[in-house]
């Protein structure tokens, strides 16, 4: 599903950044599932740990999403704008996976 595209990139990232153990206790301070109900929550939590850090962290987490889903990145301003657009992009109507390449043909993920 999308959100395990959004928790495994907000994993991938953090992992990528600091390494295992130091994302692992990121992950026990600011709950990852946070970022599918309400992503500015998240990256105000994130902002509270790390100040301007975050910022890293964000633009990490933008990229692998864009990564795993074959979507590439637009000029949203935040992650929750980012993360509506891709979904949008993402998921249709019937819930199937799938994601439309530059010419806006859908290509199924199944």
């Amino acid at each position: 599903s999308f959100d395990d595209i959004v928790l495994e990139a907000i994993n991938e990232s953090l992992i990528s950044i600091f390494g295992e153990e130091p994302a692992r206790s990121v992950n026990f301070y600011i709950d990852p599932n946070i970022a599918l109900t309400d992503a500015e929550a998240y990256v105000k939590a994130l902002r509270r740990m790390f100040m301007e850090g975050a910022n890293v962290i964000v633009v990490g987490i933008c990229d692998r999403i864009s990564q795993l889903t074959g979507l590439g990145k637009s000029g949203v301003s935040s992650l929750g704008e980012f993360i509506r657009e891709v979904r949008g992009r993402y998921v249709n109507q019937d819930g199937d996976s799938r994601h439309s390449t530059d010419d806006g043909t859908l290509i199924s993920a199944r």
